[in-house]
């Protein structure tokens, strides 16, 4: 949490720069949510994708569903304001929220699909979300453990 109130000045300055778009999901299909539902989604050039930050990334792409058929969806490279999205952008999305999410995700409804995407998202709990020791090193600089 103390690396989420640091970084909210410098975060908060990238979301404005970015283009912001409300996406509207197809009928059979909505977005999830989870309890840290702002997800950052980088994809270096090798192909690798970075979860949960790189703001300032000239390819970072920002969501943030709002309810089951709406998403917020923030990027540097487009300009619309609104748009339908497809079947495969809601499941992209959700495959996002469902990976970053802390502990828990949250569905209108209970499905094999729902089911499908929290067994896949529990995997990442496997994976540290934060290095300790860099984070040590930054609060440490900041003077914020004296």
């Amino acid at each position: 949490m103390a690396t989420s109130i640091s970084a909210t000045k410098e975060i908060h300055q990238q979301l404005f720069q970015m283009n912001w778009c409300l996406c509207r999901a197809p009928s059979g299909i909505e977005f999830i949510t989870g309890d840290a539902p702002l997800v950052c989604f980088v994809l270096e050039p090798n192909g690798q994708a970075i979860l949960g930050g790189g703001y300032a990334r000239h390819n970072a792409e920002v969501t943030l569903p709002l309810s089951s058929n709406k998403c917020l969806y923030l990027d540097h490279k487009h300009n619309q304001r609104y748009r339908a999205v497809s079947k495969k952008v809601v499941k992209e999305i959700n495959k996002r929220t469902a990976w970053a999410a802390e502990r828990f995700i949250i569905a209108r409804h209970k499905s094999k699909y729902v089911d499908e995407l929290l067994k896949w998202g529990s995997k990442s709990l496997e994976h540290p979300k934060m290095d300790r020791k860099e984070l040590y090193r930054q609060f440490e600089n900041k003077g914020l453990f004296d």
